[in-house]
């Protein structure tokens, strides 16, 4: 093996590399221009090799040099600019040959270090030291870890893998619907979720709590009642009230309070067709003459040469819906009634021929991976902002977009044909002129709306006024019209779009960010026992009862008050502030005195009564309804002085910590509107225990002389001499575990059969496929490539796979010809079919 020891700059851990990759890739290349697939597959067969912090460089090899050559005049630019965005500062990108087999890591980082060496020796005079990055030092970390700091930040806000996935034919509905309707079957959709743990069903009852669908959807809970009983709701939800017997009140363990139990509903039908849809299949399949034939016809739409595709039934746009639509029976929409009905024969009659071609006909028209995925982020945070409308247009023009999160491949460019008047029509809107005022065309756009800082104070000042005068600059933040046609009268027929795919920050959260970012920079530096300290503070306040945190908060805002009245310091700056130690003193005084009062500040309040609480909270929503929300601006003073707290404690006492620990978190708890399933203080104390900033200092090399394939953390597999035959076999049920022991199954076979199920070719196969080759092949499995690969010891194999979550392919020619290009949940799945843990894995699935 090769020496792995470099200098301290030189960072190769694969771990940070890929992590960098992607947030390149996931972040910063909507906004720099990462267009068109031919640059995105050049980025993809670029792979990190090393960075040098003291230089700001990062170095990219490839095999190829046809790759380098073209990715030296498309990529390298984009790759220096995101990066720029990233660490906020200059980074050098190099492209260079670099094959696994072949190459050496050492030699390649040697040669660049003795490059380094001989220009600064030419440049700097023998008297002087080297120079400091001012930043690097300040703060003791390098880019990495500060890019990691700050993207793991705005994860706790965002929380960026969560989402609310929804059919896709529910955006044909949304003129039927409206936009505010919409929303609130998108909230019923979510709460049948959390309610039975998988997706809608039809005709399967949930309980939706009222706060919840309100903050889901967007509006006042009192809205979500007035609307519940519309009669366009009605095709899709319908209440179902509790039986006299059923109990209606229920306990909850948690607050020891007795409260109702929330509104009970069930789903009609999840994607019924528009009556509009309806009456176009209905006369599609009469024109067919499907009575004549029924099975000939459907064969021929569903395995025929031309099989019918939605395009070719449903017009796109959406014709508008008619007046009368209401009226109609949502029964008879549902598509298998349609088809049955345009056959001239009731489902029970039909033949089990018969049937399966209708669902294949259905599985055709309304595909089960059509899906919506809307950001959770952006349901409870910005669409209250935008609105139903404009939120909506938002969601409906992202839907044109793409973005392959494992190829870096983006289309986030939408060109609307028959320009605003086909976005109002999709939105079921009557007047045009409403969603140009939402997405100016270019001539119209100004540059104030552009460049607004909706975070600085000011500005949120005025949001919190009015923030319906503050849509369009909103709206700005995810569509910009880049390109618009005018017809002879002046007005926009068409125009292009490009979409930001990546939610940002809304203004409240940016400003709370801009003052955790420096707090969280300090608490990475802090010694073990003293974060321990400041962590311990957390399990107090989160038992504390609501009355206690109110109290100790509002002590807090009064101390601080009176504080930067006594020293006369800025209370409404929007320039950042740093309190002198005097201030500091006082404030850690203030503290002691609080918490010292705090014993008795605590008020417990019990109640017997069964009707105290008349709305059933769930525990995970996180709704404090007696802290009154902070401001953005005496968050941002507090944690000034938490920072200026922190940095003058330097006896080490541990208690000091926690006091300030114990003041942050009752803060973190207040800002309820940061909550609702998104709890910011639960978010954030993740954030600090599992920011691992020590591991970007692994230094170790992925490759050796030999060309063999090693990586930090894989003593534990080394240890893997040979595998279980019963380990392997616990993937199976008792009863066929046992039938393939006695047929006398190998471990070669299973392993083959588990390779084959990974690799791109199994993709549409199962454990199944696995038991019936076992079955007939018990000692070969599935034979060839596959046993030959199965024949190399576990070492080999397990090497083999985290190289494959590394790098995205697969080094070594044999087992690229055999693997071909999986998607990682296959890696990791077979990783966890071969008796390993995958979740220390969880970092490479993107």
């Amino acid at each position: 093996m090769a020496d792995s020891t470099y200098a301290a700059n030189i960072v190769t851990d694969p771990q940070t590399l890929l992590g960098l990759k992607r947030a390149v890739s996931e972040q910063l290349a909507p906004q720099i221009g990462l267009r068109g697939p031919d640059a995105s597959r050049l980025l993809e067969q670029l792979r990190p090799l090393f960075i040098d912090t003291h230089q700001g460089l990062l170095v990219f090899g490839t095999p190829d040099e046809a790759v380098r050559l073209r990715a030296n005049l498309i990529a390298r630019a984009a790759l220096e600019e995101a990066l720029e965005q990233i660490f906020e500062e200059r980074v050098r990108v190099e492209l260079v040959l670099f094959n696994e087999a072949e190459s050496s890591l050492p030699a390649l980082i040697a040669d660049f270090t003795e490059k380094r060496g001989s220009v600064e020796a030419g440049l700097r005079p023998a008297s002087t030291e080297p120079p400091v990055e001012a930043g690097d030092e300040a703060s003791g970390f390098d880019k990495v870890q500060l890019g990691l700091i700050q993207n793991n930040l705005r994860s706790v806000f965002t929380s960026p893998k969560r989402v609310v996935v929804v059919p896709g034919y529910l955006l044909r509905w949304i003129p039927y619907l409206g936009p505010l309707r919409t929303s609130i079957v998108v909230a019923c959709f979510q709460a049948f979720y959390l309610s039975n743990k998988t997706t809608a069903r039809a005709n399967l009852t949930f309980e939706a709590p009222g706060p919840f669908l309100a903050a889901v959807a967007g509006i006042a809970e009192s809205s979500i009642w007035r609307h519940l009983d519309d009669r366009e709701l009605g095709w899709f939800l319908k209440r179902v009230p509790y039986k006299p017997d059923e109990q209606q009140w229920i306990r909850a363990e948690e607050s020891g309070l007795t409260k109702k139990r929330p509104t009970r509903f069930l789903f009609r039908a999840t994607s019924p067709l528009t009556p509009g849809d309806a009456q176009t299949l209905n006369a599609y399949l009469q024109d067919l003459n499907i009575q004549e034939n029924p099975v000939a016809v459907l064969t021929e739409l569903v395995r025929g040469e031309y099989r019918v595709e939605p395009r070719d039934v449903f017009p796109f746009p959406a014709p508008p819906p008619s007046k009368d639509w209401q009226q109609g029976d949502p029964q008879a929409c549902l598509i298998h009634n349609i088809i049955f009905a345009a056959i001239g024969i009731t489902a029970k009659n039909a033949s089990k021929d018969l049937i399966d071609l209708v669902d294949e006909l259905v599985e055709r028209l309304l595909p089960a991976n059509d899906q919506v995925h809307l950001s959770w982020y952006f349901l409870l945070h910005w669409q209250p902002l935008l609105g139903h409308g404009p939120g909506w247009a938002t969601i409906l023009l992202r839907d044109r977009c793409f973005y392959n999160r494992q190829t870096g491949e983006l289309r986030d460019t939408v060109n609307v044909r028959d320009g605003y008047r086909e976005l109002a029509n999709a939105l079921g809107l009557q007047r045009i002129k409403t969603v140009r005022e939402w997405f100016p065309a270019p001539h119209a756009q100004k540059d104030e709306v552009k460049s607004a800082d909706l975070s600085s104070r000011e500005t949120l000042m005025k949001i919190s006024q009015s923030k319906r005068s503050f849509v369009k600059e909103y709206a700005a933040k995810f569509v910009e019209i880049i390109e618009a046609d005018a017809d002879g009268r002046g007005r926009v027929s068409a125009f292009k779009a490009r979409l930001k795919l990546f939610d940002p920050l809304t203004p409240t959260h940016e400003a709370i960010y801009n003052s955790l970012f420096p707090l969280a920079q300090r608490y990475f530096c802090l010694p073990q026992e003293q974060k321990l300290a400041f962590m311990s503070a957390f399990a107090e306040t989160a038992s504390m009862e609501t009355s206690s945190v109110e109290w100790l908060i509002q002590s807090c805002n009064q101390a601080v008050g009176e504080i930067l009245q006594i020293y006369g310091a800025p209370l409404r700056s929007g320039k950042p502030w740093t309190p002198d130690e005097a201030i500091t003193a006082d404030f850690l005084g203030a503290i002691e005195r609080i918490i010292n009062s705090y014993s008795g500040a605590i008020r417990r309040i019990t109640t017997d009564n069964l009707g105290a609480i008349e709305n059933f909270y769930p525990a995970d929503l996180g709704a404090f309804e007696d802290i009154t929300p902070l401001d953005s601006g005496a968050f941002e003073r507090l944690t000034a002085l938490l920072l200026g707290a922190i940095e003058r404690i330097t006896d080490g006492d541990p208690g000091a910590f926690e006091r300030i620990g114990l003041v942050f978190w009752a803060h973190m708890r207040g800002l309820k509107y940061l909550v609702l399933n998104n709890h910011l203080d639960e978010s954030l104390r993740e954030y600090f225990l599992n920011t691992d900033l020590e591991n970007t200092q692994i230094l170790t090399s992925t490759t050796t002389n030999s060309g063999e394939i090693w990586s930090a953390g894989d003593e534990d597999d080394q240890e893997i001499e040979s595998w279980d035959l019963n380990k392997l076999l616990d993937n199976f049920s008792p009863h066929i575990k046992q039938e393939l022991l006695e047929k006398g199954v190998t471990v070669e076979a299973v392993v083959s059969c588990l390779l084959y199920l990974a690799s791109s070719k199994g993709d549409n196969l199962g454990l199944g496929y696995v038991v019936e080759k076992l079955k007939t092949r018990p000692r070969d499995g599935q034979g060839g490539i596959y046993w030959r690969l199965a024949e190399n010891t576990p070492q080999e194999i397990i090497a083999r796979l985290h190289s494959f979550l590394e790098n995205r392919n697969f080094q070594n020619r044999e087992w690229r010809v055999a693997m071909g290009t999986p998607v990682t949940e296959k890696i990791l799945e077979l990783l966890e079919h071969l008796g390993l843990d995958s979740s220390q894995f969880d970092n490479y699935s993107y």
